[in-house]
Order: C-alpha cells, then structure tokens, then sequence
C-alpha cells in the first residue's frame, strides 16, 4: 500500500492496515519476521509536509543472544513522521539539527510505502541483543547446554590469573 502525498486532501487521511509478516535482516544470515503488524492512524497536511500520528503493535521473532532459543516480542509504539517529498538539504558542518527534522520520513516521488514506514518503526524498538528474560541463564561455554532447561555437571573455569585483580571489585558489591 503507497501513500500518496499529492492525493492527500485538506481533511487528511485515516489509516488502518495489517500486515501478515515483514520480513527483516539484522545482518548476514540473520532473517527475522514481524508479524502480524498492525498500524492504525491519521494523517493531515502540514508546513513541512504530511503529518503521520499513529500506533504500531508487532510481533517479532528474535533468537537470544544468550541461550539461542527463539522467542517473540511484542511492539507497541506511538510515533509521528513527517512525510516529505522534497529532499531536504541539512547544512554542512556539526550543528544542532531542529526537532521538526527528526521525525522527516522522505517519500521518493511523493510515494510512501506503509511498509517502509512499519518496517523502520519496527528497527528503531529492536534490542541490541535480544534476550528472552532477564534471568536468561544462557548456554554453558563447556558442554554447550542450555542453563534454562537443565543443570550440567561441568564446573566453574578457573579464573584467569590475569584477570584475579579484578575479583575484589566484584566480590565487593
């Protein structure tokens, strides 16, 4: 579904649209799938551009950074955009860049996919690392087992003699 600014009117645009799955890549052989996402909101003409208001809930699909067991997140977000056809030009140099700029979303020939705007919107709340619950245990860097489902009989490393100083700290907290 395209959004096109030169056919949104004075009275604005309502939007409400479903998507089953958008596929996403967190990098070289990592796919992820969000889905089902759903976007609901309004749009109206303003100075700049279009303004977009609207709710994004998703559902996503990551693998645990920690125990590698895949796990769902959900996403529930409020945002604004402004969908702009003109590329705007920011001026050279290290400068403040206003907050009526933050929020640009450029539409290439006064065209904006939905999708691209739920895709972005779903990049900005991913986790750096994914982690399935706080309390995740992880796998043991022994016999590889995962610490969430069973206890394994490996014991503790020795600690690196290089690194003993650092115990106090820890131990003193």
């Amino acid at each position: 579904m395209f959004l096109e600014l030169s056919n949104i009117g004075p009275d604005g645009f309502e939007l409400d649209r479903t998507f089953e799955a958008i596929e996403l890549s967190l990098g070289p052989n990592e796919p992820v799938t969000a889905g089902p996402v759903r976007i609901q909101g309004a749009g109206r003409r303003e100075r700049l551009g279009v303004r977009l208001e609207a709710s994004l809930d998703a559902q996503v699909e990551l693998t645990c950074c920690r125990c590698l067991d895949p796990y769902r997140m959900k996403i529930e977000d409020r945002f604004f955009l402004i969908l702009t056809g003109d590329a705007m030009e920011l001026p050279s140099g290290e400068q403040e860049v206003p907050d009526d700029r933050v929020a640009m979303f450029h539409a290439t020939e006064g065209k904006v996919r939905v999708e691209d705007i739920c895709t972005e919107q779903i990049y900005l709340h991913l986790p750096l690392k994914p982690v399935c619950r706080e309390d995740c245990a992880g796998l043991c860097p022994e016999c590889g087992t995962n610490r969430n489902r069973e206890q394994c009989s490996c014991r503790e490393h020795a600690v690196d003699p290089r690194l003993a100083p650092l115990l106090k700290f820890r131990d003193s907290e």
